[in-house]
């Protein structure tokens, strides 16, 4: 690795896209700040700085094939980057570290222009995501949760999010219900209250019970009609699984309900009077 030496100190050129850049290890050992500080500036600063031109974001893998260990990631300055980062160290030091990083540690790259980092097509993105889903086996709404989902690690945008998609309608011709819409088609009530009505009544005929985390969960009886869905929250950024329930219970459930009506003990003849 070629190596530059500012103010005594050998410094590793550091390269990407076409030019030389510097991590927030590099900034704090040439200014002599405690370990963090760069990183924090950059932390205050972001909303001013452009990802692409500013600085780069690269993965774990990206940051190893670079040489760097990197679990969470590795941000790494251009010059431009550099330069709005260190505005505010203004001691003696800094002057001089930034006059000799600028002639000869970015002043010595090439000449070459730095490309330019494009992003990847969300759609193309999300449709990756969908068909890695539906490779795995999973049907085509939970397919596009999952895409989704991967779309947003990979883009920073959830498009289901952005659409205000928080559920979809099974494609089979099997639907499935929230616990709400079963209460509701059971005549149990509206909204929160038919829910819970709903779940105590599923509960009390063994379709489900409460799992060690006091989740709702299928019951190895109730594990034919149920199916485990991923969903958008809807008072927070993310998707959460949740249980849908087939609309196959809901007649499996009067079912029960007017054998138990039918089950009248059998009286005792009394006996005759003596």
């Amino acid at each position: 690795m070629n190596q530059v030496t500012i103010n005594d100190r050998a410094v590793n050129v550091v390269e990407y896209a076409g030019q030389r850049v510097v991590t927030f290890k590099m900034v704090d050992e040439l200014h002599q700040r405690p370990e963090g500080t760069a990183r924090k500036r950059f932390n205050d600063n972001k909303a001013r700085l452009t990802e692409g031109e500013d600085y780069f974001v690269r993965n774990s893998d990206e940051a190893r094939e670079m040489g760097f260990t990197a679990p969470n990631g590795l941000v790494i300055l251009t010059e431009q980057g550099y330069l709005m980062l260190v505005k505010s160290f203004t001691d003696d030091m800094a002057w001089d570290v930034q006059k000799a990083l600028v002639r000869s540690y970015f002043g010595k790259q090439s000449a070459q222009k730095p490309k330019r980092i494009r992003k990847p097509s969300p759609l193309s993105v999300f449709k990756t995501g969908q068909g890695i889903a539906i490779l795995m086996g999973m049907d085509a709404t939970q397919a596009g949760f999952y895409g989704a989902r991967y779309c947003e690690k990979k883009c920073g945008e959830n498009p289901l999010e952005i659409m205000g998609i928080t559920y979809q309608p099974a494609v089979e011709q099997d639907k499935y219900l929230t616990a709400t819409q079963v209460g509701e088609a059971l005549g149990l009530g509206s909204g929160h209250a038919a829910a819970v009505a709903a779940n105590r009544l599923i509960r009390s005929l063994g379709f489900q019970e409460k799992d060690d985390r006091n989740n709702w969960a299928p019951t190895e009886k109730g594990r034919p009609f149920a199916r485990l869905d991923e969903t958008n929250r809807k008072h927070a950024k993310g998707t959460a699984q949740a249980w849908h329930w087939s609309v196959r219970l809901i007649d499996a459930i009067r079912a029960e309900q007017e054998t138990a009506r039918a089950a009248v003990p059998f009286a005792k003849t009394p006996e005759p009077a003596s």
